[in-house]
Formats: C-alpha cells, structure tokens, sequence
C-alpha cells in the first residue's frame, strides 16, 4: 500500500465503510452460489478488500487483518485472493501490484477496466467500454487467439 495516500475525509471513510459492507454481502453471496463454503479467513479478506479504495497487495491484506485482531497466514491470504479472481469478485492490479475489489463487473465477469493512480495507489473501477471489448474480440478472432478476458490499467495521477 502506498504510504504516501492521504488520508480520506470523515465522509469519504463512512462511503467507503459503506461500500465494504455492500461488497462483503455480495461476496459472500457469489461464494455460496459458486459453491464455496463460508469461512472466517474468506470473510476477513473480504472485508480487509471491501473498505479500501487502493490496490493491496497480500501483505498488506494480511496486516490489515492482524490490525483488527484477525488470524491469518500470507499463504491463506493468496490462495484466498486465487478463488476471488476465479469467481470475478476481485480484479488484481499490475500497476499497483496488488488486489481490487470488483464493484462494476458481475460474477464471472473477466473484463475490467480500471484508473490508477501511481502517486497514491488509488484505484477506481469503471464501466468496460463495449466497443473496446469488440475491438478484442475482432481482432483476436484475425490472429486466431482465444480471447479470455481483457484488462484495461489507465496508469496517471490525479490532479487534486
């Protein structure tokens, strides 16, 4: 996690409380129709993700939950972040080398697309552009590649 992040107004903490609680039922939802069975360690990365408007890394995820008095090992944490990317409830981030919660894409969905912010490490989700999704697959299709999912990284920084 970027140290240099500001910290977030009083508001934008309690939204993003918010969000984490709308992530973690969700989750634990698209767990139980995908046939997994609810754990403690899989509800303790899910809301370690769920409040967090930047990347994490594994680390990261593992400290944040020692911090609220969780038990969890970094194995755990990865093979758990392995079956939330399996079922599409977390996108990993390659420029901010670390894990997202997804709030856009819908379960199964491999397509992302994201906004990152080097400077801080935050990281916003946004809709995946249909045309761009077509463009892949148009073109995948000439070059005979099976086309499995596209991932889109717009790497900048804010300006406020």
């Amino acid at each position: 996690m970027k140290t240099d992040a500001k910290k977030p107004s009083a508001a934008r903490e309690e939204e993003l409380r918010e969000l984490g609680k709308e992530f973690e039922n969700y989750a634990l939802t698209q767990i139980r129709i995908h046939g997994f069975r609810i754990t403690m360690p899989r509800v303790q990365v899910i809301q370690a993700l769920g409040d967090t408007d930047v990347a994490l890394t594994p680390y990261d995820i593992h400290q944040k939950i020692l911090n609220k008095g969780g038990r969890i090992d970094v194995v755990s944490v990865y093979r758990i972040l392995d079956t939330l990317i399996g079922i599409g409830l977390v996108h990993r981030i390659g420029a901010a080398d670390g894990y997202f919660p997804s709030r856009i894409s819908g379960p199964g969905q491999r397509d992302a697309a994201h906004f990152v912010d080097v400077e801080t490490g935050h990281v916003v989700e946004v809709e995946f552009p249909k045309p761009c999704k077509e463009h892949f697959l148009a073109e995948s299709k000439k070059q005979g590649f099976e086309l499995r999912a596209v991932k889109i990284e717009a790497i900048g920084a804010y300006k406020n």
